[in-house]
């Protein structure tokens, strides 16, 4: 993934949202996934392995903050569910982080509270009519409660993701790995980079720890995350049916 230092994934212009700077702004109603068209992984909450882990590796990324990551591609500035309209392959799991673009909360100057804001540079935004209003009659209208109810709900999850995640790495249960995927065509790749949960470690947990992280709600979370690394054959599917259909446009 790249993207410029200190700015959110796909943001290019994160603004605070004012009625003054956005009254005329609308939603365009043809939406699309363009922007995500170039990631091959996406930060996901844990209330979503269930749902990822039946399409996408969920493993954990890199650095000082680790966080949960679905691969969506196995190549940078790849994503194997994006088409060249820029819609999601039917059928497969639309990560939050997706979804819940082009808004997010941004703190507040000289405060600790969220506020929503906007990627300014979003071509999902437009002045012209027809689309759908940010404002209607000076008020937030549909859309805007909608991304702020949706944004509440992201920032709740997002803090449950954050305690789950100091629990693994305090316990040092995070492994570094590499995979080694075999392609269609005979090819073969090493992806590096990421991490998954250490087996060993985990099974020797004290019982009074893996009863703890059995009532947090734990444990299901590490499961799913360990069902999920069978579906590396799904990109390795899904990027052969990609080719092919290239190769027959």
């Amino acid at each position: 993934m790249s993207q410029e230092a200190n700015l959110p994934l796909f943001f290019s212009k994160p603004a605070p949202l004012t009625y003054e700077k956005h009254g005329k702004t609308g939603v365009v109603k043809d939406t699309h996934f363009k922007f995500a068209a170039k990631c091959n992984a996406i930060p996901l909450n844990v209330d979503e392995f269930f749902p990822a882990s039946r399409y996408y590796p969920i493993v954990f990324a890199q650095g000082e903050a680790a966080f949960p990551i679905a691969l969506l591609g196995m190549r940078d500035g790849q994503n194997l569910f994006v088409d060249k309209e820029g819609q999601w392959r039917r059928g497969c799991y639309v990560p939050a982080y997706v979804r819940r673009y082009p808004f997010l909360f941004m703190s507040a100057a000289d405060s600790d509270k969220l506020i929503l804001g906007l990627d300014e540079g979003s071509d999902l935004f437009t002045t012209k009519k027809g689309s759908k209003p940010l404002y209607e009659a000076g008020k937030p209208g549909a859309v805007l409660q909608d991304a702020l109810n949706f944004c509440t709900e992201y920032q709740r999850r997002h803090q449950v993701t954050t305690s789950f995640m100091q629990d693994l790495v305090e316990r040092d249960l995070l492994l570094e790995r590499a995979a080694q995927i075999t392609m269609a065509n005979g090819d073969s790749m090493n992806l590096t980079g990421f991490s998954i949960i250490d087996q060993e470690k985990l099974d020797d947990l004290p019982n009074k720890l893996f009863l703890d992280w059995r009532r947090k709600g734990w444990l299901p979370l590490i499961y799913a995350h360990q069902i999920s690394l069978q579906s590396w054959s799904n990109l390795v599917d899904v990027a052969a049916e990609k080719d092919q259909g290239e190769e027959e446009a």
